[in-house]
């Protein structure tokens, strides 16, 4: 969701004065009028800037997206054509080897939580405060 133009209070989008330098890259880069972004653009845009990055011997950090975003983005072999969620499918043709060496964080927060940090950011924006 944060690859798309605003929504930034919803989606909890860091400010740039806030990233300390540090290059955050395609956040707000895709105009929602242009369609829902996909696995497939997902794939090719972040992939893309990965190649860039460790081209210049950086290391990227992918932070979010969904299950079929990061499938989409790691898998070696990714076809746009398959639901690799669709568990009738014979996992032959799902891809189970990885295009990056990588490294998974997980961190799950309970729903209400959330709810709550959204409810405050909106009301900081509602009221012209940037929340600290």
């Amino acid at each position: 969701m944060e690859f798309y133009r605003g929504l930034d209070i919803t989606t909890n989008k860091i400010p740039i004065d806030e990233r300390k330098g540090v290059p955050h890259h395609l956040l707000g880069d895709v105009n929602p009028q242009n369609g829902e972004f996909m696995p497939l653009d997902f794939f090719l845009r972040v992939g893309s800037v990965i190649s860039d990055n460790t081209s210049r011997r950086k290391i990227p950090i992918v932070v979010g997206g969904s299950n079929s975003f990061v499938h989409a983005l790691l898998a070696d072999r990714f076809d746009p054509q398959i639901n690799v969620f669709d568990w009738s499918l014979p996992s032959s043709l799902i891809s189970s080897e990885l295009r990056y060496e990588c490294c998974f964080l997980w961190v799950d927060v309970s729903f209400p939580l959330l709810s709550d940090y959204l409810m405050k950011r909106v009301d900081n924006a509602r009221h012209g405060n940037d929340g600290s």
